[in-house]
């Protein structure tokens, strides 16, 4: 039950946070948003709005959760068509799918 609470409070404050509404199309913010949610304790990478972890080779995994389940606002274009995807890995697979010679 403690834990559930600290969670919950590190939720709260990560929400509150001023990176977590960021609305602009910026890599900077997006990286500062992204890092400002992580942390390596004990050789390994933690989420520290959900306390996810996981091995210590593996933070862009860590990264891309983040990215997916705890930002918004940050819109990704195709430099090729324009298309707008809301995750950086949503639009390496629109590039995959849709322009594969193109990249």
């Amino acid at each position: 039950l403690e834990l559930l609470e600290e969670t919950n409070a590190l939720f709260e404050e990560a929400k509150n946070d001023e990176f977590y509404t960021v609305q602009e199309n910026s890599i900077d913010d997006y990286e500062a948003t992204v890092n400002s949610m992580i942390e390596k304790n004990d050789n390994r990478w933690h989420c520290k709005v959900c306390g996810k972890e996981y091995n210590s080779n593996h933070k862009s995994a860590l990264k891309e959760h983040v990215e997916r389940k705890h930002t918004s606002g940050f819109t990704h274009l195709c430099g090729i068509c324009g298309k707008s995807c809301s995750s950086k890995t949503t639009l390496r697979l629109h590039k995959s799918n849709y322009h594969r010679t193109s990249k």
